[in-house]
C-alpha cells in the first residue's frame, strides 16, 4: 500500500469513527474544527497571530500521521501546512509541533477549572449512558438487557456476574456475544446453569475500581446467592476489591474467571506515560478496526475507546493549556480516579493496599481464594506486514514521540495490559501457591490473535470461560 492510499483510508476511518461518536462528541463539547464555536476567534486572527495558537476560551485537537503513526497534537491552532516538506519535531513557545500528515481537526472550549470533576462525570455518562445493574434475558434468539436497572439480585440460588473494563459498557459485551453463534450459544448454556445473569455497567473514569466494588457490595447485601463472575479489564480490580475485601466475611461462593485483567496495574495508566498512551490508543482503534465492517463485534468496543480518547484530551488540555508535553499534563493522571487506581507504578497506593490485603491472609484463605480464580490473558503480536500496525515497531522514534519518550510496554501485553500483570495478585507467593497460579492461568499466544479488545468474541476465549465455571 502507497504512501497516499494509506492517508486516504486513514482519513476515511478517522471519519467514520468520527460520524459513529458525533453525538457524544458533541455531549463532551467536542466539534470539528469547521464548526464556529460561541467564544472562538476566527480563523482569519488565528492566522494572523504571531504564535499562532489558540485562544485561552477555544482549544484545537490535530491528529496526524506520521510515518505510518497516528498523533494527537494539542493546541496547534490552524497553523499552515506544507506537504512534501520533511521537518523535524520541534518546539514553538510551549508547544511541541509534529511532523506529517494532518488526517482531521477537532475543537473545543477550555474547561474552567473548577469543572473538572463535572467533565469527568460527563465523559463516564457519555460513554456508559446505563449505569446500574441489569438482568439479561434472550429475546428471539439474541440476548439484551432489561430496559430498566434492578435494586436487588435474587436471595439465594446461583448467579452468573459479568463485568465490563475501562471506557466500555453492557452493550458492548452483548454485541460481542450476539455477534456469533457460539457466543449466543454460551449464555444460551449460562441460562441452563445460572438462577440470573446480571450485568453491572459502572463508570471507568470518574470512580476509582475500589468505589465501584463498594456499590457492588452494596447490591449484594440482601443476597446470599452464589455468583460466578466473568470480568474485563479493570473489572478485575472490581472483583477483587468486591470479593477479597468487602465480601471477606461472606460465607458466598465465589468464583472469578479474570479477562485481560488490570491486577497489577497497567503501563498506559502511569502518569508518566499519559501523552504517548493517548497515542497509542488511537493507533490501537485504527489497528484492530481497520478491514471490519462498522457492525461487527470489535468495532463498538474501539470505537469508544476513540471517544474516550478524546474526552481525556479535552480534560487534560484544559488543565494544563496548551502545552503537549509537561510533567504537569502526565501528573494529571492522578485527577482521574478511574485511571489513576490502575497506574502501573510502584508508589500506587490502591493496588499496594490490596496486595498487602493479600498478603496479610492465611496460608488456608490465600489457597482457597487461588482455587476459586482463573486467570485468561494474551501475549498479542500483530502482522507487522499489515501496513496499519506500522506504530507497534516505530512508537518510540525519537523524532516522532516526544524526543525520546520510552516504548510504553516493555513486556509482552494483549495492546492494552501487560501479561504478567493479569495474575499478580500479592508481592510474593510460596513455592506450592505459585504453582497453583500457574495452573489457574492461560495465556493465548502470539498466533492466537486474541487481544484485549475481542475476548469475548473469541470463541477460544468462551470454551475456556465454560470449561473453568463448569
Amino acid at each position: 500500500m502507497n504512501e497516499g492510499s494509506q492517508h486516504r483510508q486513514n482519513r476515511e476511518l478517522i471519519d467514520t469513527l468520527f460520524q459513529m461518536n458525533q453525538q457524544k462528541l458533541h455531549q463532551l463539547g467536542i466539534r470539528d474544527a469547521s464548526e464556529k464555536l460561541t467564544s472562538e476567534r476566527s480563523v482569519h486572527d488565528l492566522r494572523r497571530s504571531s504564535d499562532r495558537r489558540d485562544s485561552d476560551e477555544v482549544s484545537v485537537l490535530t491528529l496526524k500521521e506520521s510515518d505510518g503513526v497516528l498523533r494527537w497534537e494539542n493546541g496547534s491552532g490552524f497553523y499552515p501546512h506544507k506537504p512534501g516538506k520533511k521537518r523535524r519535531a520541534h518546539r514553538q513557545g510551549n508547544q511541541l509541533y509534529i511532523p506529517g500528515k494532518i488526517i482531521r481537526q477537532f475543537k473545543f472550549e477550555n474547561l474552567p477549572p473548577n469543572q473538572v470533576d463535572l467533565a469527568l462525570n460527563q465523559l463516564d455518562a457519555t460513554l456508559n449512558d446505563h449505569l446500574g445493574f441489569y438482568e439479561l434475558v434472550q429475546s428471539n434468539n439474541r440476548w439484551e438487557r432489561q430496559k430498566s436497572p434492578i435494586e436487588n439480585p435474587n436471595p439465594t440460588g446461583k448467579i452468573l456476574l459479568i463485568i465490563h473494563g475501562t471506557f466500555s459498557n453492557t452493550d458492548n459485551n452483548l454485541t460481542a456475544f450476539n455477534d456469533t453463534p457460539f457466543g449466543r450459544g454460551f449464555l444460551n448454556q449460562a441460562k441452563s446453569n445460572y438462577d440470573q445473569i446480571i450485568a453491572f455497567s459502572h463508570p471507568t473514569v470518574g470512580v476509582s475500581p475500589f468505589t465501584n466494588a463498594v456499590e457492588l457490595g452494596s447490591f449484594f447485601r440482601t443476597s446470599k446467592a452464589d455468583v460466578d463472575v466473568i470480568c474485563h479489564s479493570r473489572g478485575g480490580l472490581v472483583s477483587r476489591w468486591w470479593n477479597e475485601i468487602i465480601e471477606s466475611h461472606s460465607d458466598r461462593k465465589v468464583r472469578i474467571v479474570f479477562l485481560g485483567a488490570t491486577l497489577g496495574g497497567t503501563s498506559l495508566a502511569s502518569p508518566y506515560k499519559l501523552k504517548a498512551a493517548l497515542d497509542w490508543l488511537v493507533n490501537v482503534s485504527r489497528g484492530v478496526t481497520t478491514g471490519l465492517q462498522v457492525g461487527s463485534a470489535i468495532f463498538p468496543v474501539a470505537s469508544g475507546f476513540f471517544a474516550a480518547v478524546m474526552g481525556i484530551n479535552r480534560i487534560f488540555t484544559s488543565i494544563v493549556g496548551t502545552a503537549a508535553k509537561t510533567p504537569l499534563l502526565d501528573a494529571g493522571i492522578a485527577l482521574v480516579p478511574g485511571l489513576n487506581g490502575q497506574s502501573r507504578q510502584g508508589k500506587n497506593s490502591e493496588l499496594i493496599g490490596l496486595r498487602n490485603s493479600f498478603d496479610r491472609l492465611s496460608k488456608t484463605e490465600q489457597s482457597k481464594l487461588l482455587k476459586s480464580y482463573y486467570f485468561i490473558g494474551s501475549n498479542f503480536e500483530p502482522n507487522h506486514q499489515e501496513p496499519w500496525w506500522k506504530f507497534w515497531k516505530n512508537f518510540s522514534k525519537q523524532a516522532i514521540f516526544d524526543f525520546g519518550a520510552d516504548k510504553i510496554f516493555q513486556k509482552s501485553n494483549d495492546l492494552v495490559v501487560e501479561t504478567e500483570s493479569m495474575n499478580e495478585l500479592c508481592d510474593q507467593l510460596d513455592s506450592s501457591h505459585q504453582q497453583t497460579l500457574k495452573k489457574q492461568t492461560f495465556n493465548f499466544a502470539e498466533g492466537d490473535k486474541i487481544h484485549h479488545l475481542n475476548y469475548f468474541s473469541a470463541q477460544k476465549t468462551l470454551k475456556l470461560i465454560e470449561k473453568h465455571l463448569s
